[in-house]
């Protein structure tokens, strides 16, 4: 069965033999099935292999039972529907709500791989399993609620031969390098790249924001030693509890806001309540888990895979994700299922909106006759084609024109991109550099995107734009004009038909000189006094350009504001606080991370996911340097550039009280912490076996 050239193909790719052999063996010596078997475990199909079809739980349906499992009708009948992305006036694709949404809709769950055996009875190992299934099924405990489910086999009538291999893959181990570097997310395969940039943005959040996660406490998460691999999951045994005295769901409305919304009224035991609703917060127990290992100072946990986050996908996400490879037409939901988790429980605040942790709202003018709109943003994205100097330039076509003046006959266009403002922005700011494609032009002389550590998008919200930069855009229309005035001007002094002035008049003073004429003398000495008067107005002109050449390159530069507007805007107290740039993505297999203390990583991993390193950088400028070469022609992948509001990322004693009120990410991270010393200790005996002698 083994051929050695196709092997040999298999090893260049970076696969280890034995995964090579392996896949090679169950794909009967076939190249491109033994490829799709290692990178997504998919086998070529047969007669009897049926295809999985999900099995989507929304809000109207009961949970299935056995005898409904078995029935193809109903499994069918109940496959997610699509969600299209809506009209948007920065992007298309960038709508918060999608058209099907609707405020105080549940979203759908998927239950995945319910299996009721013992996960402390695996065999442990470093690493993680180097497949995905794609056969999953459910079964019910404490009433509707199940307990764990986990990654199968692809059919229960799989041969034991058959069933995927668990290759201990990883070749790192599970600890870090330095107490002080963060657990990060160890990405999947290239098969699975939308998941993994959705994986990084929550690390990105449970990172800078971990408080916002750490607000309700489930008691007891339910600790697994496993968790950290995404091969199942574990229900905690605490969930929550909605009112059920009558048939009307509990609704939350905020009129200002116009959020409504599904509201938990209590956190109760698992399996106490014969009646149990069927949404819970399952991104939100894994967003817990990593956060709480992140804000543990001793924790020595050195990755989680993005499978973590993939298991419990919800039905919208998990739909778009199978009928679309672009970031940008998944992330708004995979956001929409962060704030909809945390807007479910009790201890979240009427008076505040988990939507404001990453939705920005915006006013456009649709049309000059009408009046303007307000949209929800989930992030700005931008082609290849429209990367510019620095971060603020490209916002700068979006939101405002840069140089008015230079282009009068669009005026009408410019006051239509004038209308365009931020009305309020997300604590955190999302910014995608969609890749390119096959109708990207080239990028010949671009040297790259200065993407700013510290960013001020409230120089974009209206009330800026109607104080500070209103008058700005004026001041340097008014300043662009004069200075092509003086310009001709100098031009005029300069020659005349055609002809130096200056030259002229010193060739008639030679010339005066050189004659006897009583009258020369005067002449030239009236000639001087002209050449005196030029130069005189000459200087004060050039003097004058100068003065406003300043004043447009740095006290009215809207290209860099950093120079001068941002401290304008500050003492007129239209900006407060800068967004720092937190994460920097080029793609799941290279990205960057500051942490609280402002130190920044950088995570290097192999696109198979199974090895990765962790290493400290000298500054942000660095990561700067990094951007503008990798932006300095279009990219393969889409990069994410993440920016955090300054006052909301929280000092080490706020996160430090956040976990000690927060009992069951406390224990989780505690347990998670003394499983690892276990496993170190188990290693040091393996390695050095009592009463051995080691002088032998």
């Amino acid at each position: 069965m083994e051929n050695n050239e196709t092997v040999k193909t298999l090893l260049e790719m970076g696969i280890p033999r034995e995964v090579a052999v392996d896949a090679l063996m169950r794909t009967g010596g076939n190249l491109e099935d033994a490829v799709a078997f290692i990178f997504s475990n998919e086998l070529p199909q047969t007669e009897q292999e049926q295809p999985y079809i999900p099995i989507n739980i929304n809000d109207q349906d009961p949970l299935p039972s056995e005898q409904d499992l078995a029935n193809q009708d109903y499994r069918s009948s109940n496959t997610p529907s699509s969600v299209p992305g809506s009209n948007n006036p920065f992007r298309e694709s960038n709508n918060y709500l999608g058209d099907e949404y609707v405020e105080g809709q549940e979203v759908q769950r998927e239950l995945i791989d319910v299996d009721s055996s013992d996960d402390e009875d695996e065999d442990e190992d470093d690493g993680m399993d180097g497949y995905r299934s794609e056969s999953r099924s459910i079964s019910q405990q404490n009433g509707n609620v199940p307990e764990s489910f986990h990654i199968e086999s692809a059919t229960n009538s799989m041969s034991q031969e058959m069933i995927p291999p668990k290759y201990n893959l990883v070749a790192k181990g599970p600890l870090k390098d330095e107490l002080d570097q963060p657990t990060i997310i160890l990405p999947l395969p290239l098969n699975s790249m939308i998941e993994n940039y959705l994986s990084l943005f929550a690390l990105n959040a449970v990172i800078n924001i971990p408080q916002f996660f750490l607000k309700t406490d489930f008691k007891d998460l339910n600790y697994n030693k496993n968790w950290y691999k995404g091969t199942s999951f574990e229900m905690p045994k605490f969930i929550l509890e909605f009112d059920s005295s009558n048939d009307t769901t509990t609704i939350n409305e905020n009129a200002e806001r116009g959020d409504q919304y599904r509201k938990a009224v209590d956190i109760i035991p698992i399996g106490t309540s014969d009646k149990v609703e069927k949404q819970q917060p399952f991104l939100l127990w894994q967003l817990q888990k990593l956060a709480a290992i992140n804000s543990f100072s001793m924790s020595e946990r050195a990755y989680a895979s993005a499978r973590i986050f993939s298991l419990v996908f919800n039905g919208q996400v998990r739909s778009v994700l199978s009928k679309s490879d672009n970031l940008i037409d998944v992330l708004p939901l995979f956001i929409k299922s962060i704030t909809t988790d945390l807007q479910l429980c009790p201890s979240n605040s009427d008076d505040e909106s988990p939507q404001d942790l990453f939705i920005t709202s915006a006013f456009h003018l649709p049309e000059k006759s009408q009046s303007l709109v307000e949209t929800k943003l989930a992030f700005f994205h931008f082609m290849p084609e429209e990367y510019n100097e620095n971060l603020y330039k490209m916002f700068n076509v979006l939101l405002y024109p840069d140089d008015p003046s230079e282009n009068n006959e669009d005026n009408g266009e410019q006051e239509e991109v004038y209308n365009n403002s931020l009305n309020k922005a997300a604590h955190i700011i999302t910014v995608i550099f969609n890749e390119a494609d096959a109708y990207t032009p080239e990028m010949t002389s671009n040297s790259g995107v200065e993407i700013p550590l510290t960013f001020y998008p409230q120089l974009y919200f209206k009330k800026c734009k109607d104080q500070l930069i209103k008058h700005i855009l004026e001041k340097r229309r008014q300043a662009l004009a004069r200075s092509k005035q003086l310009l001709d001007e100098i031009r005029q002094l300069k020659s005349f038909e055609g002809k130096d002035i200056s030259m002229t008049l010193e060739s008639a003073k030679e010339y005066l000189q050189k004659e006897e004429n009583p009258m020369g003398k005067n002449l030239h000495e009236t000639i001087t006094k002209i050449e005196m008067m030029i130069a005189e107005k000459k200087n004060s002109k050039m003097e004058e350009y100068k003065i406003l050449s300043s004043q447009l390159h740095k006290d009215w530069n809207l290209s860099h504001p950093e120079l001068q507007i941002i401290e304008t805007a500050k003492t007129l107290g239209l900006i407060d606080e800068p967004y720092l740039l937190t994460t920097v993505i080029i793609s799941p297999y290279l990205y960057y991370i500051r942490k609280k203390d402002g130190i920044w990583y950088s995570v290097q991993c192999n696109t198979l996911g199974t090895d990765f390193q962790v290493s400290q950088l000298e500054s942000g400028a660095a990561v700067q340097e990094i951007i503008k070469a990798q932006t300095s022609r279009p990219n393969e992948t889409p990069l994410m550039f993440l920016f955090c509001r300054e006052s909301i990322i929280p000092d080490e004693d706020t996160v430090r009280k956040a976990m000690e009120e927060n009992l069951g990410c406390l224990q989780f991270a505690k347990q998670d912490q003394l499983s690892l010393e276990e496993q170190s200790s188990t290693v040091n005996v393996t390695e050095h076996p009592k009463g051995e002698n080691d002088s032998d």
